[in-house]
């Protein structure tokens, strides 16, 4: 008995954290999803809070990042990226890159704008 009432408050407890993983990221209802324009729109915006501290975010942006660290645009311009390889090292962070815990969609937005500056 105790068995089914653990295993019936596992199963709700997952179902509950499901349902509040869509809410945060499909769009409320009588909303439409952001465009890919949006979507790089917002990970310019966060880049600047979040990365511009060791990265240059933007062409023409900040003069000063630090100097073993890769700029966006030089990320962008490697050979094979893609977008879901810059989220996936967004993601899963390498040293010395410290782990922002974002969500898959803000990893995306921000892979998006990196992406948004291959030549």
């Amino acid at each position: 008995m105790d068995f089914q009432n653990s295993f019936g408050a596992q199963v709700w407890q997952a179902l509950a954290a499901l349902g509040i993983s869509l809410l945060l990221v499909l769009p409320a209802a009588g909303q439409t999803p952001l465009t890919t324009a949006q979507r790089i729109e917002k990970g310019l915006e966060r880049s600047k809070q979040w990365c511009a501290h060791c990265h240059i975010v933007e062409p023409g942006g900040q003069a000063v990042a630090q100097s073993d660290v890769p700029s966006f645009a030089s990320i962008a311009a490697r050979e094979g990226q893609t977008v879901e390889k810059t989220e996936n090292g967004i993601f899963n962070p390498h040293p010395p890159m410290p782990d922002l815990q974002l969500s898959r969609v803000l990893a995306r937005d921000l892979a998006l704008y990196i992406m948004s500056l291959k030549p």
